[in-house]
């Protein structure tokens, strides 16, 4: 199973295109960066981290960003992500659209008092 150096030994292969899918890199890119919220994503090994930051209001909030991000980095799917709390008693979520459907925008739902934040990894489309 194994040689004596150690390396294990096998026949696997991959395609090129999905190598590139792989190797795919890409700086952080600011969708918003204000005094009320901060959104930016980045691409590393095949997956997009959407890094979201809403300031507290004092109450219910929603906000959606006005720049968009590339329908090639949305994922299949539609959905909701959770983002972590200031005050851990109520929720708070975004949602994105889907790729070749989606717009694009990133929708915020605080329900807590406080501000809400978190990374999120998601899996484009495009590369999986």
């Amino acid at each position: 199973v194994y040689p004596k150096d150690g390396q294990e030994t096998g026949s696997g292969k991959i395609s090129y295109n999905d190598l590139a899918k792989l190797l795919k890199f890409t700086t952080w890119t600011d969708l918003v960066n204000n005094s009320s919220a901060r959104v930016r994503y980045c691409v590393r090994g095949g997956v997009m981290y959407l890094d979201c930051f809403l300031a507290a209001t004092g109450g219910s909030n929603t906000y959606t960003t006005t720049a968009q991000i590339p329908d090639n980095l949305l994922p299949s799917n539609a959905g909701y992500y959770p983002l972590g709390t200031q005050n851990s008693n109520n929720t708070a979520k975004i949602w994105l659209g889907a790729a070749g459907g989606g717009d694009g925008h990133v929708y915020f739902y605080n329900y807590d008092s406080g501000y809400c934040s978190g990374v999120i990894p998601i899996i484009p489309k495009s590369l999986e």
